[in-house]
């Protein structure tokens, strides 16, 4: 990232570079009321409410308020009433896969005839599940202080929530049960290890909470190289980082440690070379994956041939369900592979099916290849935008927009077969988007 007095180089032989850091406006009066940083208060609100809050559903009145909607509706509504002019910011082309994404349900629900009240209800929903958390990452986190508290909330965050964590790994997921009075599937499918569990405290699975605990993990590591925190050195979040890869490893997710595993070495090779490309190949997994699968190229006979040799026979057979659920999938889009079916479950009908994993099959069926681009759009494009940076764009803080890109990455190659979009991640797609809208304006910006 240029500095203010700094006069830009020729880029003649490059395609793309990062402009100044956007200011983030002036902080009105109400905001200085605050006793830290309004951007410290919306992390910090975002994350301990997605961590803490048991996943209950209220009615009041026509309206049911459940877990979701105060994760992602309650950080808003502060800005709002703090400091609604952070909310403003130029739009940008880089914008529009993730408003594709959200209109899909009314376009594809129209498309299949289905009652378009009900489709304009579920583009609403849409807008609300991935949006907002988009929204308050791209308006509130778009400078490289900002960027710095999010890093720090989210280190904090792993801190506190290491205690129910530890208590469910030798206890089980009992901690939901206890609070709401009702158990979530979710949660305990799979979750005994031997002697230990794989906790999920108040997440919707265990893989969302050591996926979390990933994310903490790549981030101590980022501030220590970003120059560590005024508070504490960097000697410190090292410590930091390995005890969240104690945590991870405790977990006993072979999922998530081989995810942590690919980031640290890839955050190692961009440090060694100084090259940030290394992030862009993580980021193609899931499209070429997706291509691959739906053109034929890649089989599930040959892809379990493959597994049988290098991972034992349950896992292999465990790996050709998936694929096999996947080949049914296939076979019912005949007819609906751009649009879907509108609706979820309605490829169902009158049909055998096999249990779905992957993310991407679910929004397939649904809203059609349309909505499967416009996700791996909104998501892809950033990250390969911020490696395509300049080297260091903004200073050595440049570490931390790099891992958050990073960790996007590896949960579009843990999409393939697991779920995508919780909030956490809409937000760091927003983050990581709102640091790739600020390139060479050549490219097309809406006013």
């Amino acid at each position: 990232m240029l500095g203010k007095d700094q006069k830009p180089e020729n880029l003649s032989n490059r395609w793309l570079t990062v402009s100044a850091e956007v200011p983030s406006p002036p902080r009105s009066a109400i905001a200085g009321w605050l006793p830290v940083s309004l951007t410290s208060v919306v992390a910090s609100v975002f994350f301990l409410t997605w961590l803490f809050f048991p996943p209950v559903a209220r009615e009041l009145g026509p309206i049911t308020l459940r877990k979701e909607d105060v994760v992602r509706f309650l950080p808003l509504v502060l800005v709002l009433i703090f400091d609604p002019r952070r909310l403003v910011f130029r739009w940008h082309w880089i914008d529009v896969p993730v408003i594709v994404y959200c209109l899909c349900p009314l376009v594809c629900g129209l498309a299949n005839h289905l009652d378009w009240r009900d489709s304009l209800w579920e583009t609403v929903k849409e807008f609300g599940y991935w949006f907002v958390p988009y929204f308050l990452g791209r308006a509130i986190f778009r400078d490289a202080a900002s960027r710095r508290s999010l890093a720090i909330v989210v280190l904090i965050a792993a801190a506190c929530y290491v205690p129910p964590t530890v208590f469910e790994i030798f206890n089980g997921p009992e901690l939901t049960a206890w609070v709401t009075g009702h158990e979530l599937s979710g949660q305990n499918a799979g979750a005994a290890r031997g002697t230990t569990f794989r906790p999920s405290v108040f997440l919707s699975s265990g893989f969302v909470l050591t996926m979390f605990y990933v994310l903490a993990t790549l981030m101590a590591v980022g501030l220590a190289w970003a120059g560590g925190v005024s508070t504490f050195n960097s000697r410190w979040l090292y410590l930091a980082a390995f005890l969240c890869v104690v945590v991870v490893l405790a977990c006993k997710s072979l999922g998530s440690i081989v995810l942590l595993g690919v980031g640290l070495i890839t955050m190692l090779i961009c440090r060694w070379t100084r090259v940030r490309y290394w992030l862009i190949p993580l980021a193609m997994v899931a499209p070429l994956y997706i291509g691959m699968r739906s053109s034929g190229l890649v089989t599930t006979n040959g892809v379990h041939a493959i597994a049988a040799q290098l991972v034992s026979a349950d896992r292999a057979g465990s790996l050709a369900y998936r694929l096999r659920a996947e080949d049914i999938v296939f076979q019912r889009m005949h007819g609906h592979w751009w649009l879907g079916f509108g609706d979820f479950g309605l490829w169902r009908q009158d049909a055998k099916v096999m249990a779905l994993d992957g993310f991407w099959l679910f929004a397939l069926t649904r809203t059609g290849t349309l909505s499967v681009v416009a996700w791996l759009a909104m998501v892809t494009i950033p990250i390969v935008i911020r490696a395509c940076s300049r080297k260091d764009a903004d200073g050595r803080t440049g570490w931390i927009s790099l891992t958050f890109a990073l960790f996007l990455a590896l949960s579009l190659v843990d999409s393939m077969l697991n779920y995508f979009g919780d909030a956490p991640q809409m937000l760091l797609v927003g983050v990581v988007s709102s640091q790739a809208a600020v390139v060479n304006r050549k490219f097309l910006v809406l006013r």
